[in-house]
């Protein structure tokens, strides 16, 4: 990912959550599934640092997959191409996302969103980026929902615009066939449809 796209994703987190931090805050003790999933990342981040060669054996690999190595749709969501840089950047950005998300939609929908967002979005990398790895695709499509969410329930401008100007980001980004703007994307669609926004606890 490029500079550009660095500065992108960093925008649409900003919109995505700049307006839903403190609310969520206040209604959420301690984001069980999120620490827990960062903490899976995390470990798959140190394990890459110990053998290197992990990355290649689970990171997204196009050819490997259409040869039969599914499993790495899922395993890829859980190594770093960026490495430690990358892999520490990552992981914050999924706590703060991650844990609004928890508050906001609960646990089950959040493991939908993350999980369903970050595979279907391996699969469009499959032609717009085929080697690769990280889990940024998966938080992204949290954020992407989040933005949703924001547009759905503002009652007023400031939000409802950082809802618009964070989806119409998502939408250059894929313009640059840049996965993380599928991501967004399609955790919003799945807001869209499947959820009526409403605040949840942070139970499934």
């Amino acid at each position: 990912m490029d500079f550009v796209g660095v500065l992108s994703l960093i925008a649409i987190v900003f919109c995505s959550v700049g307006n839903s931090g403190a609310a969520a805050t206040r209604r959420q003790a301690l984001p069980v599934l999120t620490i827990s999933l960062a903490s899976l990342v995390a470990a798959g981040l140190l394990g890459q640092l110990v053998y290197p060669t992990l990355l290649a054996l689970f990171g997204r690999n196009a050819g490997a997959i259409r040869s039969g190595e599914w499993y790495r749709v899922v395993t890829s969501l859980f190594v770093q191409d960026h490495w430690l840089i990358g892999g520490l950047f990552n992981v914050t950005m999924m706590v703060v996302v991650g844990r609004i998300a928890e508050s906001r939609f609960g646990r089950l929908h959040w493991s939908l969103i993350y999980f369903g967002g970050g595979v279907l979005t391996e699969l469009i990398a499959l032609r717009w980026q085929p080697i690769g790895a990280g889990n940024s695709i998966a938080y992204m499509s949290l954020a992407g929902a989040l933005l949703v969410s924001t547009l759905k329930d503002a009652r007023s401008l400031r939000p409802r615009l950082s809802g618009v100007i964070g989806l119409m980001i998502a939408v250059a980004l894929c313009c640059r066939y840049d996965i993380h703007g599928a991501a967004v994307l399609i955790g919003a669609a799945y807001a869209a449809v499947a959820l009526g926004i409403r605040p949840t606890r942070s139970r499934a």
